[in-house]
């Protein structure tokens, strides 16, 4: 999924349905966007998983970004596995819940460094608990914070920030 001129992968539901995203072995380069965004519109939960992958050089936006509208009152549930996401413009990863719905993010051994802003941006704005849990992995020399949580509260076990 390499050098588009958008997101590399681009997902919008807007009804009542799940996303259900799982990117396994994939190289996302040089796209002039996220080089995956996800967004539910409606209700429903999000369910993103990223294994084995490589999303790199993004020009613009942030690396993986999923979020849930405000309208939303379900969960944003993220989980990135031995993956590299670096070198993009904004943040690394991008997780915004903007319902009353929980955020739960579980990183192991990823490498989320070189953005321009934040390594993990990671928002829980309305009712609801946040949580990000990384277990061996790299948050280092980003532009800004290698973690920067609204509301969402992070246990770090054998990693770097």
């Amino acid at each position: 999924v390499n050098h588009n001129a958008d997101e590399g992968l681009d997902m919008d539901e807007a009804d009542e349905g799940d996303v259900v995203a799982t990117v396994d072995q994939t190289t996302a380069v040089g796209n002039t966007d996220e080089a995956f965004k996800s967004t539910e519109l409606d209700e429903g939960d999000t369910f993103f998983t990223l294994t084995k992958s490589t999303m790199v050089d993004g020009t613009g936006g942030n690396g993986v970004t999923v979020e849930e509208d405000d309208e939303s009152d379900g969960d944003v549930n993220v989980v990135i596995e031995q993956s590299t996401i670096s070198g993009h413009a904004e943040n690394g990863l991008e997780v915004d819940e903007a319902g009353d719905g929980d955020v739960t993010i579980t990183i192991d051994k990823s490498t989320i460094t070189g953005n321009v802003e934040d390594g993990v941006n990671a928002d829980e704005d309305d009712s609801g608990s946040g949580t990000l849990t990384a277990t061996n992995s790299d948050f280092r020399d980003n532009g800004e914070d290698a973690l920067d949580l609204d509301d969402v509260s992070e246990t770090l076990d054998k990693s770097q920030t």
